[in-house]
């Protein structure tokens, strides 16, 4: 079985049993706050991925290292992954289930980039509408992008939105050159 293809096995095995024990978005934070460990932490890395410690001894490592802060189903996975030396697709797996979670949940991602912060009432605002259009519970965040001149852009999941000042702009310019 290619990478890709064992990395969707285990994520959407891991979803099963997230859903089992009504768990699904503990698990999925989980899963991130181990993805961002291993991003920042290059000695944790290396415990995670070497190959030169037996898996019960590395398993047991991570168990004593993790478990206070991990979920324990996401400990069970890595020790599996450990297990079957495969954790080089832990960051995939992580990618893929958060894409599934967010189905799982019905939500979807929101990003509001603007060129000042907005208040928190017009954001709120923002995103009530967004989430009411959508259908969805929306997981909102804001971006301050000093490069608009003004206006608002808006990517709601795959739906990008461009209501900026500059875009305007160019379609005024289009506009009057036709």
């Amino acid at each position: 079985m290619k990478p890709d293809h064992r990395a969707r096995f285990y994520a959407r095995a891991l979803l099963k049993v997230a859903r089992e024990k009504d768990a699904v978005a503990d698990v999925g934070q989980s899963l991130s706050d181990v993805a961002e460990f291993l991003r920042r932490e290059p000695l944790f890395r290396v415990l995670f991925h070497t190959r030169r410690i037996s898996a019960p001894e590395k398993a047991t490592l991570l168990r004593d290292t993790l478990q206070r802060f991990v979920h324990p189903i996401v400990l069970e996975f890595i020790a599996i992954l450990g297990d079957k030396r495969e954790t080089i697709l832990f960051p995939q797996v992580v990618k893929q289930y958060l894409l599934w979670q967010q189905d799982a949940l019905n939500q979807v991602p929101l990003t509001v980039f603007t060129a000042e912060k907005l208040s928190e009432t017009t954001f709120t605002r923002i995103v009530d509408r967004l989430a009411a259009t959508s259908g969805k519970q929306v997981d909102a965040r804001e971006v301050v992008d000093p490069t608009l001149l003004g206006g608002i852009k808006v990517r709601l999941g795959n739906l990008y939105l461009d209501a900026s000042l500059a875009r305007q702009l160019d379609h005024l310019r289009a506009t009057l050159l036709k």
